[in-house]
């Protein structure tokens, strides 16, 4: 009830042209429920009326990362969108999009999203995208050049690990446990756990 009557009071404002007063309300709305993405759009597309674009912009953003949050992908990516009309070069929300777009199914987004990152070999989080699409896709070569250059340029040996894991869950044992031996002391400290884990399945296998 509460909150429908601030909603009242917001489109009163509203009409009234009062946009100062009516993101203020919103501003309070969100005070009590700062996770309401739907509130949080609602103030973003005031500011933008208000000529505010840099906070409608944050307020997307934060908007699509709750939807994200809860799952609610077509939402998340919808809000992300809204962000690239306002800055269509926005490296995070390109990744984002990109992530959504994978784990939605849709490959040929996420490969257009990650094509708009410039020099995504200076991103690890933009690579590690690219690395899951080409395990997906079973591009072992692409997908090995990738997780080497996040070891390389990037110290992140994540890729690493993931592709020899996904190199023994599809049979290739042996090269799964070269990729492991090559990079055994990184893993180690990395995570060890994982690495001790990974040996004692390729032995079952």
């Amino acid at each position: 009830d509460a909150r429908q009557q601030y909603v009242t009071l917001a489109d009163h404002w509203i009409k009234g042209n009062d946009l100062d007063a009516a993101a203020r309300v919103f501003q309070k709305m969100l005070e009590l429920d700062p996770e309401n993405a739907a509130m949080q759009t609602k103030l973003a597309d005031l500011y933008i009326r208000m000529g505010r674009k840099d906070e409608a912009r944050d307020i997307y953003f934060r908007a699509a990362e709750s939807l994200y949050q809860r799952a609610a992908l077509d939402a998340a990516d919808e809000a992300l969108g809204r962000v690239l009309s306002l800055d269509p070069s926005n490296v995070r929300v390109l990744l984002k999009r990109a992530q959504i777009a994978l784990e939605s199914g849709d490959t040929a987004g996420a490969l257009h999203h990650l094509d708009r990152i410039p020099d995504i070999d200076s991103n690890p989080g933009a690579l590690g995208v690219l690395l899951r699409l080409r395990l997906e896709s079973g591009s072992a070569a692409e997908a090995e050049q990738i997780a080497r250059k996040l070891a390389a340029n990037h110290a992140d040996f994540s890729g690493i690990q993931a592709l020899a894991n996904w190199l023994m869950s599809t049979g290739a044992c042996q090269q799964g446990l070269t990729l492991y031996g090559e990079f055994s002391s990184q893993l180690a400290v990395s995570n060890a756990q994982a690495l001790e884990h990974a040996l004692e399945t390729s032995l079952l296998r």
